[in-house]
């Protein structure tokens, strides 16, 4: 029987970000972009949310919020996952350190950083939402803060 041996046919092992994280700067890195993904995952579908009369008229709204967020979700994926993985949720994440593919110690901070994006991501929302005195300068770091996001 004829064995075939050959360097480029070796298994492919998947080669999440966190596997390699030996350094701060790594974990650091792969907190933020988690921190992005999941500020832009809470940001962008609670956003579409928000009622227009437009939609209302055409009966398209719902259609609206879940193309918003289906869109969203995979923009998130594109961004962060070839940084981190692009979980954006702590539960995908509980379940990547379930089958392996995680060590408890990226995940304590995989999971600490979705957290804080998606309160922030909240925050921002509320932020845009509240009609302040200076609602253009609102309006601007609301603004701000989604394109930073978007263009991680």
């Amino acid at each position: 029987m004829l064995q075939h041996h050959c360097s480029s046919h070796k298994k492919f092992k998947l080669n999440f970000g966190a596997l390699r994280s030996k350094e701060w700067s790594d974990i650091i890195r792969l907190c933020i972009a988690e921190f992005l993904c999941t500020m832009g995952l809470v940001v962008i579908p609670c956003a579409a949310a928000i009622e227009s009369p437009d939609f209302y008229i055409f009966h398209l709204y719902r259609f609206h919020q879940a193309l918003c967020y289906g869109l969203s979700y995979m923009m998130t994926i594109v961004i962060a996952g070839h940084v981190s993985g692009g979980q954006c949720n702590p539960s995908v994440t509980i379940c990547c350190f379930i089958f392996g593919l995680f060590r408890i110690f990226d995940v304590l901070f995989y999971i600490l950083a979705q957290l804080i994006g998606a309160i922030f991501g909240a925050l921002v929302l509320k932020i845009k939402e509240v009609e302040l005195s200076s609602s253009l300068m609102t309006f601007l770091l609301a603004n701000e803060l989604l394109c930073l996001s978007l263009s991680f």
